[in-house]
């Protein structure tokens, strides 16, 4: 029986169709009104965000703030310098990690699959370690003053290198013959080693270095501010808007690598081209906030179970919205006045992350007893 490679445009997009549900029979179900719920939670969650923190501001002071209106100057400071870059950040940095976690576990077969295990956040926790030691350097070099912005961007430029870094290990890997499970350990020994090298730069740091870093890896979505928000949303919003776009190829990949190449989808391009995507997401959302844990684990489950389905033209789109609402909420809890305005982001995200994992793992184990029964 002959398989062809590749196929022409026409036999491909037909050979989708007949995967694809019609979207008409995805809305009979129920699970497929919940998704649509998204919409109208992430803006109340938004408006929530403003309204409360280590200063409670009145929803209607909130408003005239967001409209120009007569306020004080301390109320729309606080209102669009601080809390809406944070949240805007926020809300950015969840939809591109729950991607991020979908397309990895798409990918590698793997339901526990994350952007972490390939060393990207490890290799920006190092990037970030040298960043100060190397500004230092510099400053005592170059025998003049710089303004204070020069040295956080240069912290985030080394961050990224990092991450950058691992990432081209990664893609380079995967377009040689190291695939699936293969691939996905040598990300875990790559994280290793990098793990290793953070910790003797922590053991020779100073105090003061490594309170910062520290501080860093607790993760914090104020660094972006007002000024950096625009470059950070254009960094986010191409990859995700690529990977939106590339629905069908992973939903070929659902089928298995030999089934895709069937469709004409070529498994190492689309591989490394879709690997490159998210590492740039997650370099850029470690380098610029920190490691934020569990959001990339915990969303494309959330989103399967929302839609009923695993065909990512209706996953994708609802993963974005589930991690938004995430991070949105763990950051709500992070600023709410009995917390000081002020709590870790990585100390709130476990504690809503982790039991979801457990549970969604629980029911599926629950599944497959009923199965075999």
């Amino acid at each position: 029986m002959h398989i062809p490679g590749r196929r022409s445009e026409r036999t491909l997009w037909a050979a989708r169709s007949s995967i694809l549900p019609s979207f008409l029979d995805m809305l009979r179900t129920r699970r497929s009104v919940l998704p649509l719920c998204l919409l109208a939670l992430v803006p109340a969650l938004l408006f929530v965000g403003l309204c409360c923190g280590s200063v409670p501001i009145s929803m209607g002071d909130v408003v005239t703030a967001l409209l120009g209106g007569e306020t004080t100057e301390s109320t729309r400071v606080i209102v669009t310098d601080f809390r809406l870059p944070r949240l805007f950040t926020a809300l950015l940095v969840g939809g591109g990690l729950g991607v991020c976690g979908l397309i990895t576990q798409t990918l590698f077969e793997n339901p526990l699959a994350d952007p972490s295990l390939f060393g990207i956040h490890a290799g920006a926790a190092v990037g970030a370690a040298i960043g100060p030691l190397l500004w230092s350097l510099i400053v005592a070099m170059g025998q003049t003053s710089f303004p204070p912005f020069v040295g956080q961007w240069f912290s985030v430029f080394t961050a990224l290198c990092g991450a950058l870094g691992v990432l081209a290990v990664i893609v380079l890997l995967a377009r040689s013959a190291c695939r699936g499970t293969s691939l996905l350990v040598a990300g875990v020994m790559v994280s290793f080693l990098l793990s290793s090298v953070l910790a003797l730069i922590a053991y020779y740091s100073t105090a003061d270095g490594l309170r910062s870093f520290q501080l860093w890896t607790m993760g914090d979505f104020s660094t972006v501010g007002r000024a950096r928000l625009p470059l950070f949303a254009l960094a986010l919003g191409l990859p995700l808007g690529y990977c939106l776009r590339r629905h069908a190829v992973l939903d070929a990949w659902l089928l298995g690598e030999d089934y895709a190449v069937t469709l004409g989808v070529s498994p190492r391009k689309s591989r490394s081209h879709l690997l490159f995507a998210v590492g740039w997401i997650s370099a850029c959302t470690t380098a610029f906030c920190g490691p934020i844990a569990f959001i990339g684990l915990a969303a494309p489950h959330l989103a399967r179970l929302l839609c009923g389905t695993s065909l990512h033209r209706y996953v994708l789109p609802t993963t974005l919205g589930v991690g938004a609402v995430l991070t949105l909420s763990c950051q709500l809890l992070c600023s709410l006045p009995f917390a000081g305005g002020n709590l870790p982001l990585n100390a709130v995200t476990p504690l809503i992350g982790a039991p979801i994992v457990l549970w969604l793992l629980t029911r599926q184990s629950t599944h497959d007893s009923t199965q075999l029964q």
